[in-house]
């Protein structure tokens, strides 16, 4: 397995773990996975096989989260348990492939002391492999106008950091899918407004507790949510990196059956890839190729929006940041600028820059505290890169729908 750092990049896998044979392993890699759930591992199913596919991962440089039916937080009390994580870890657990186990989803208020206790027996058994369990997200009832929360906490933040720190978890997992909920052809009232506060609400969290924060996207339509297209699908993975995301997974790639209103899935009911499955895969290697590695050094310090405001989120004011003053688009376009950090380059400040729009293009103009020499940084082979574009005190850069580029910027002398 190759030491080039990677954004981990997944997806949600719901068939039988060895559906497919190593044979899958080629989906999972032209999608553009990195580190990634396997199917569900049931009693009975062939181990070897199952095994082989692990190896065929290995080659191709994917690390695998292990699914298996038995380890989901809701049969932890079922008088097995333990036993049941000894056998799976003694089955799996040694192979260089494998990063991590996955212990369910989205337990609501009722099944959080069997999640936590579920990571905490986990943790216990194999502290040398990542506990994996996702979230559901923060949601509000448009309709009723009753906040929903898990557990009826009146504070969801405290809720994760709760969950965090008793069940000692390293990873803050959630899903969210609002983003693309329409009624009659139309975005809902909660949709970009629950998007951005979750991944405002889980990044404060994941910081306040040390932990690395993962994310569940959408790239299959069903219920109220429309079918993502290219631009939602560059929309997403853009401003979820630059709201400080350290891994990005879909629901799902596999539809598999005919399965209630899923629709245009990656890889359809008749296991033939659709154009949603180009989309994905395009979008995919596009960001690992060009910020992939830059994204797995940064740390995020501040998010602003530019003419409209979502989830919480300041706008940016003219006094706000020590390095951008103001920042336009043509035809009003809204944008997301974020502020990071990286260990390896302390002088400078980086700036990710967004088009917050999934159907406008957008020229943008991004002014300057004071004249300097400004960087647009790539990811090189594995490597982060610097380009000068020289001394100015603005620059511009032509944006697609979602699209987003990255500047280094030095920080003001003190």
């Amino acid at each position: 397995m190759s030491d080039k750092k990677t954004f981990p990049i997944g997806f949600w896998n719901i068939l039988h773990a060895t559906a497919g044979g190593v044979d899958a392993v080629q989906d999972w890699k032209d999608f553009g996975a990195t580190l990634t759930l396997s199917g569900f591992f049931h009693p009975g199913e062939d181990k070897e096989e199952f095994r082989r596919m692990l190896d065929r991962c290995y080659e191709q440089n994917i690390r695998i989260i292990v699914g298996d039916v038995r380890l989901s937080f809701p049969n932890v009390n079922n008088g097995h348990y333990e036993e049941d994580v000894r056998e799976i870890v003694a089955d799996f657990a040694d192979h260089p492939a494998v990063y991590g186990f996955h212990l369910g989803d989205e337990p609501n208020g009722d099944q959080t002391e069997n999640a936590i206790r579920a990571v905490q027996i986990f943790r216990e058994i194999c502290p040398h492999k990542e506990a994996y369990l996702n979230l559901l997200p923060w949601y509000s009832d448009q309709y009723g106008g009753v906040e929903a929360r898990v557990a009826i906490q009146s504070d969801y933040k405290s809720y994760l950091i709760d969950f965090i720190r008793r069940s000692g978890i390293r990873i803050l997992s959630y899903d969210c899918y609002f983003q693309l909920e329409e009624l009659h052809g139309k975005p809902t009232e909660r949709a970009w407004e629950t998007y951005f506060r979750n991944l405002r609400i889980f990044r404060e969290a994941a910081d306040e507790t040390g932990v690395q924060l993962w994310y569940t996207t959408l790239a299959v339509g069903h219920m109220y949510y429309r079918c993502p297209t290219e631009d939602d699908i560059r929309w997403e993975i853009s401003t979820a990196a630059a709201s400080g995301v350290n891994a990005l997974f879909y629901w799902f790639l596999y539809s598999g059956f005919y399965n209630a209103n899923y629709r245009v899935a990656p890889i359809n009911e008749l296991f033939e890839r659709t154009q949603t499955f180009d989309w994905v895969s395009t979008e995919n290697r596009i960001f690992q190729d060009v910020f992939g590695t830059l994204f797995t050094e940064l740390k995020l310090e501040q998010v602003y929006h530019i003419r409209e405001a979502f989830g919480g989120y300041p706008l940016l004011g003219e006094n706000d940041d020590p390095c951008i003053r103001s920042a336009m688009a043509t035809n009003d376009v809204p944008l997301l600028i974020s502020r990071f950090t990286r260990e390896d380059d302390p002088d400078c400040y980086y700036y990710a820059i967004v088009c917050n729009s999934v159907t406008e293009p957008a020229s943008v103009y991004v002014d300057l505290q004071r004249e300097c020499e400004v960087y647009e940084v790539r990811s090189t082979g594995g490597t982060v890169a610097k380009r000068s574009r020289g001394i100015c005190s603005r620059f511009q850069y032509w944006f697609a729908p979602g699209q987003m580029w990255v500047v280094a910027i030095p920080k003001p002398e003190q």
